[in-house]
């Protein structure tokens, strides 16, 4: 079968009799499920030692797989397993069929850790260990994992995971306990010197970073050696218009005995990079300094594309201080600090050294007025669904939600919209519920899903899902399903290609090792109504500004098209999130085949949709998506 010419605008009606529009491949049965529904829980087990796993990284695959990073441990309970016996868990899962509403109460993984190629147990030499470590005859060794690295697929469908976490042991030192300080001489926690990339089968290492932390470049100023000393550790991965990616602060050191040197607290790496995919290779964009403190948060830097420039920039860093920092790759300075959340409860402070504590992990406090000036710290945020006709639904294309933040503050329990392009905060909206690290999921009908999360205290309504309706004057209504768990600090939450919502992990609070072994599902309020139905898509190789068309089961209309990009989320953030309506020139009914047709035209360009796979919906009048098919943009 000839593939259709579409560089110019075809006649739907002149293709109704052809071979090709002729051809009516039938989705995925519809679901039938309960609407605001969560399913039961799904222990996930690891038949290696018949341990439990604890999800904290999820993202979709172009094959629909899920892929995990996770830590397993030998008790259901977290508090009788020793750090000693946990492991290190990488595994994927398939995405539940469009037509299952039965699970099975435990599921089996397959731990692909070995396949990866992280260092482990490996001789650990870094100057910064020997520096600290009064014994210098001693012997470390290290083992590199994925938890806590950023993530992002690739314009080419590649995973790549920017650095993680390396674990240097003192040989016949003393075991540590995290919450006991006086263990932590003969344990450091650092970040990788590298990011790892997979491509469906292997998994390669790329150079090292080039963005020095402080601790490095302390330690590079006593020893006048560069080697071993650059680290990253919740450092964000961002894929740009020009498909390079942007890799974003993070730390460098973040447990252990130096740890006694910084109030016992971790160390930043504020340093900004651009990893070419092209060329395998990284250029410093930015180096490590207090004056870009603003775009730090200890739970990853929450960084977006935006669809067009302002004042020259166009990229959009939120850290967990609230204030808005516009960047350029190009521009110089790169950064721009703009407007407060107006949830911070403090006035500007002169961000710098000398007004911050030194450890600026966690809970930052100003020297004079001992007031938290971190409202995002725990938020979740999302870009906002980028509309054919701007400002639709009442905001500027690249505007961002803010869900929930740091406890103790106003930020805890509302949702605040910042528009780049105005420079302006729309006025707050009361959750009615504090939510600290909860979870921002887009839909495809252009609600935002904002789930879990935790507030110190139980509290039920943490349960329930809410739903932002930008469309409707950004209301926010809550779901009447329940479940009974607290899912706060590490949990997940992932847009699946059947339409449903992903929820995993987490824990009670902010007790890193105490995360929950189990996931469920969740059902939104669209998926017990007459769904759409793609019968046929005329090519899923999108070219940008082209016409493109889909053929549908005439008992529900499409109105709408929307690509949603696959998601890679972890700690409150998803670093591939994204909602893209896109240009309808025509829907009809072909009587000749039974069907009905929508033309469409992709994304104008990458800024809008930066290049690489996504979820394909038809959107009915009624706002109820259909489930998905999976397409290139290129």
């Amino acid at each position: 079968m000839d593939k259709p010419d579409l560089s110019s605008k075809p006649n739907l009606t002149r293709l109704a009799g052809s071979t090709l529009l002729s051809v009516v491949v039938a989705s995925s049965p519809a679901l039938n499920a309960a609407a605001d529904a969560w399913s039961s829980q799904i222990t996930l087990r690891d038949p290696e030692d018949n341990g439990y796993v604890a999800p904290i990284h999820v993202m979709l695959l172009p094959d629909g797989e899920l892929m995990f990073f996770a830590e397993s441990r030998l008790t259901e309970n977290p508090y009788q397993s020793p750090m000693i016996d946990r492991k290190e868990v990488v595994f994927k899962m398939p995405s539940p069929a469009a037509d299952q509403i039965l699970f099975p109460p435990e599921i089996e993984v397959q731990n692909l850790y070995a396949e990866t190629g992280l260092d482990f147990m490996q001789p650990s030499t870094s100057p910064a260990i020997s520096i600290f470590d009064l014994d210098q005859n001693a012997a470390w060794t290290h083992r590199d994992d994925f938890v806590c690295a950023g993530h992002v697929l690739l314009a080419d469908g590649r995973l790549m995971v920017v650095g993680g976490t390396r674990k240097a042991l003192k040989q016949n030192g003393t075991i540590p306990d995290v919450g006991d300080v006086t263990t932590w001489d003969d344990y450091h926690v650092f970040g990788l010197p590298y990011s790892t990339i997979y491509d469906g089968i292997s998994w390669s290492r790329t150079e090292n970073f080039k963005g020095q932390g402080f601790l490095g470049q302390y330690v590079s100023s006593l020893t006048g050696n560069n080697d071993d000393l650059i680290w990253r550790w919740y450092s964000t991965a961002t894929r740009l218009a020009d498909s390079k990616i942007l890799i974003t602060a993070g730390q460098d050191y973040v447990l252990g005995g130096i740890s006694k040197y910084v109030n016992y607290g971790g160390i930043a790496n504020l340093s900004v990079e651009l990893f070419d995919p092209d060329t395998n290779s990284y250029e410093l964009l930015d180096d490590n300094s207090w004056s870009s403190l603003p775009i730090y948060n200890v739970d990853y830097s929450h960084v977006f594309q935006l669809p067009t420039e302002t004042g020259g920039r166009d990229i959009l860093m939120l850290g967990q201080f609230g204030i808005p920092v516009m960047f350029s790759t190009t521009a110089s300075p790169h950064f721009e600090n703009e407007t407060y959340r107006p949830t911070r409860p403090v006035k500007d402070i002169g961000i710098d050294d000398e007004s911050l504590t030194t450890d600026i992990v966690g809970a930052a406090e100003t020297a004079v007025t001992n007031v938290i000036p971190e409202p995002n710290y725990g938020a979740a945020t999302a870009m906002l669904p980028l509309r054919v006709q701007d400002g639709e639904w009442g905001y500027s294309n690249g505007s961002v939600i803010v869900a929930g933040g740091q406890m103790d503050t106003s930020a805890h329990s509302s949702i605040d919209v910042y528009d780049p392009y105005a420079n302006s905060w729309l006025p707050s909206l009361d959750m009615g519920v504090g939510r600290h690290h909860p979870s921002t999921v887009l839909l495809p009908n252009g609600k935002v899903l904002v789930l879990a999360g935790h507030s110190g205290e139980y509290d039920p309504n943490l349960g329930r899902a809410q739903y932002i309706d930008p469309a409707n004057d950004f209301s926010v209504t809550t779901g009447s399903a329940s479940y009974s768990e607290l899912r706060g600090y590490h949990s997940i939450s992932i847009l699946l290609p059947d339409g449903r919502v992903l929820l995993g992990g987490g824990t009670d609070d902010k007790d890193a090792l105490a995360e929950k072994t189990h996931l469920r599902y969740y059902s939104p309020d669209y998926i017990d109504e007459p769904r759409p139905e793609i019968y046929f898509v005329s090519d899923t190789n999108f070219d940008y500004g082209e016409y493109f068309f889909i053929t549908w089961d005439m008992d529900t209309p499409v109105e709408e098209v929307v690509l949603m990009s696959l998601g890679s989320m972890t700690h409150s953030f998803d670093a591939n999130q994204r909602y893209v309506q896109l240009e309808v020139d025509i829907s009809i009914i072909l009587p000749e085949i039974n069907a009905g047709a929508t033309l469409f035209k992709a994304p104008p360009n990458s800024s809008v949709a930066p290049a690489g796979d996504y979820m394909l919906f038809a959107i009915d009048g009624n706002r109820v998506p259909s489930v998905s098919k999976m397409v290139h943009l290129d």
